[in-house]
């Protein structure tokens, strides 16, 4: 009986810890819904709780035209912006001129040691701007007589006095710097351990493991981190994504 009695209370013990969600102790701050008006900048706060777990800032998208379902802060979609892409608690970002490509369900999803915390899902409304209020105008009535209007007198001719244009000086311009790609960013499955005696190539960013492709490595601070992409995408070193 005591048997029976302890493998109940284990099973649910690892039933519990599997599926059970982000308490609000999680969060110093979670995002909150929003209705935006078009062209907009809208800030999403999101801040974790302190913890000796270091977490890898993630938001997870739904029903948005971004063509992402989740994007990690360092690499963020355009027009997003991380307020602190290098920290690991506080992963609150700005959408800058916001439009409807961007209105959907956000959620604050930090990857924390091998699972992901997530926060509530905010709603995002984007509402085209309000134009200038209509001018009313009273219809005018005589409060006297009208009269005729005089005619203006008319001005002598002058001659113009010719002039030298002043010689015009072309200054060289600078062409402007080419434009930049913002890579989208991977989509991830569960971390599995570190793989050993790898070395990160550069001390920030997301590199390719040598030995497998179903496999990519996250370098902070020139530590890694082992990651799987999920079934079936592979890694594409290229496009820094699972694709």
């Amino acid at each position: 009986m005591k048997l029976v009695i302890l493998l109940v209370a284990l099973t649910g013990c690892v039933l519990g810890s599997a599926a059970e969600p982000a308490a609000s102790t999680d969060f110093v701050t979670e995002p909150t819904d929003v209705v935006a008006v078009k062209g907009e900048n809208v800030e999403m706060d999101c801040e974790l709780t302190a913890s000796d777990i270091e977490a890898i800032c993630v938001w997870k998208v739904v029903g948005t035209n971004l063509n992402v379902t989740q994007f990690y802060n360092v690499y963020p979609p355009p027009k997003v912006q991380s307020l602190f892409p290098d920290g690991h608690r506080v992963c609150s970002i700005v959408i800058n001129n916001i439009d409807s490509n961007y209105a959907g369900s956000w959620t604050c999803f930090p990857l924390a040691g091998d699972a992901h915390i997530s926060s509530r899902s905010a709603s995002v409304s984007v509402i085209a701007p309000t134009g200038p209020r209509p001018t009313v105008t009273t219809p005018w009535s005589p409060t006297e007589p009208a009269t005729t209007p005089s005619a203006p007198p008319t001005p002598e001719p002058t001659t113009p006095e010719p002039t030298t244009p002043e010689p015009t000086t072309i200054q060289p311009t600078t062409p402007a710097p080419p434009a930049t790609t913002t890579t989208a960013p991977p989509t991830v499955g569960p971390t599995p351990s570190p793989g050993p005696g790898f070395q990160c190539p550069q001390p920030n960013g997301l590199f390719a493991d040598p030995a497998s492709t179903h496999y990519f490595y996250y370098c902070q601070d020139n530590i890694p981190v082992h990651m799987q992409c999920e079934a079936p995408t592979t890694w594409d070193d290229t496009q820094k994504n699972c694709a």
